[in-house]
């Protein structure tokens, strides 16, 4: 895929089950211990930037990342222009 409009490509990388096996479970895990776990904070230094970076994220010089994407399409973006 490409971002629209412009002539950047667009990967999709799933880390889903290192998320479940990192980040939910350390959630699980002090959840039952009776303490607050800081999920975000697992998640970035475990995943983003622990396992991603490792297995990928080197091969880039710009890398963006987020949980809070919107994904239009070019239709979507010319009713919103």
């Amino acid at each position: 895929q490409e971002t629209i409009g412009r002539k950047i490509p667009l990967y999709s990388i799933s880390l889903q089950n290192e998320y479940r096996d990192s980040v939910l479970q350390y959630t699980l895990d002090e959840s039952r211990k009776g303490r607050t776990p800081n999920p975000d904070v697992v998640c970035n230094s475990r995943v983003k930037f622990g396992v991603f970076w490792e297995t990928v994220g080197k091969e880039y010089d710009y890398v963006a990342s987020g949980h809070y994407a919107i994904l239009q399409n070019e239709q979507q973006l010319s009713n919103n222009g």
